[in-house]
């Protein structure tokens, strides 16, 4: 096939832009005094759950922080949310969670120390 005639290149309009990228990261820093009774592992297990006036009301009876990234009762998802801040259960504190179901089995994620999710299960007294 012989060459043919050379095409001369296509103006292509020039398109503007920009693009732009936001991160966030969120440091918790706890102070944990030695002599503590248990490991943090074991105290994201030991939450209890009962049912109050107000919704449903889980206690950490433990000397540790708990975080939770998510919580379950029954077939119901309960919302959570840090900026409402009802994910963080302090040291012998509680939380009561308005529209939650008061009654069934629990199933709720804390944060480690690491950062990953561990599973948990229990049930509403």
């Amino acid at each position: 096939m012989p060459a043919g005639k050379k095409q001369a290149a296509i103006p292509s309009p020039v398109l503007g832009g920009s693009i732009q990228v936001a991160t966030a990261t969120v440091v918790k820093l706890f102070y944990r005094p030695s002599g503590l009774p248990f490991p943090h592992q074991q105290a994201m297990g030991m939450l209890e759950f009962s049912g109050a006036s107000q919704g449903l009301k889980v206690t950490n009876p433990t000397p540790y922080y708990i975080t939770l990234s998510s919580l379950r009762v029954g077939r119901e998802q309960v919302s959570l949310s840090a900026a409402t801040g009802n994910t963080l259960i302090a040291p012998f504190g509680s939380q009561v969670y308005p529209r939650a179901p008061h009654q069934g089995k629990v199933e709720w994620k804390a944060i480690n120390d690491y950062g990953g999710a561990e599973v948990f299960y229990g049930s509403v007294h």
